[in-house]
């Protein structure tokens, strides 16, 4: 239906669609040249965007559940206070994305690139994101419950107060990350990788935590879960 589609801006050449408020469910954007459009609001359940470019698109308080975007560059693109649930970014760019009180749970984030996102409280529950890179996002009070972030990268991301009990975070780097207050009850550690990481009040009980590293951690003495810890995990001192 959109396939291919471009639309520029008359003087600056520009690629721009203002759809806000409009209902486009089910519509084909297959590969179309989109940057900076406008979907404020729109209905995009099950659209198409395949491969799209989507770089700086408002997309806030659209909804996109069931959507494909594939292969789709978004950097720089706002889902503030989207919903998603059920959509697919497999392979998508996202670098430097809001998601403010975005919904996308159970969304397919299979090496999506996430650096540098940022917002406050979305709710990722359920959503996979095996070897997505999230490395320097700032998302205080995500939601991650039951996401697989199996190999992924979460490298000096901050998770202060998020959610990540019962996810898997097998074989993943959260190497510097600040996890002060999380709450990782049941989570599946195996392998994970915490360097350097802060996480003081953070919860632990019941973790899974086989072959899990802690080296140079700030606060692991304030954690609850620590008996389990010292049982399984390779604990490092901090530095002197």
């Amino acid at each position: 239906m959109f396939e291919n589609m471009r639309i520029e801006h008359r003087q600056t050449g520009e690629t721009i669609l203002e759809v806000e408020g409009s209902t486009l469910a089910g519509g084909s954007f297959a590969h179309a040249e989109l940057h900076h459009a406008l979907f404020r609001e729109a209905d995009l359940r099950r659209a198409d965007f395949r491969g799209a470019d989507l770089c700086g698109v408002d997309f806030t308080g659209a909804d996109l559940r069931g959507a494909d975007l594939t292969g789709a560059d978004l950097i720089w693109s706002d889902f503030s206070g989207a919903v998603l649930d059920g959509a697919v970014f497999v392979d998508t760019k996202l670098f430097g994305t809001r998601w403010d009180g975005t919904s996308a749970r159970d969304v397919d984030f299979t090496r999506a690139m996430l650096r540098f996102v940022q917002g406050a409280g979305p709710n990722f529950g359920d959503s996979q994101f095996c070897q997505a890179d999230f490395s320097d996002a700032y998302l205080p009070g995500g939601d991650f419950t039951g996401a697989d972030l199996t190999e992924a990268s979460l490298n000096r991301t901050s998770l202060v107060g998020a959610k990540l009990h019962y996810a898997s975070l097998v074989s993943a780097s959260l190497n510097r990350a600040d996890l002060t207050d999380a709450n990782l009850r049941n989570a599946d550690l195996s392998g994970t990788s915490f360097h350097g990481v802060r996480l003081g009040g953070a919860d632990f009980t019941e973790a899974g935590l086989a072959r899990t590293l802690f080296g140079g951690c700030d606060g692991i003495d304030r954690i609850a879960g620590l008996t389990a810890l010292d049982a399984q995990a390779f604990i490092l001192p901090p530095p002197a």
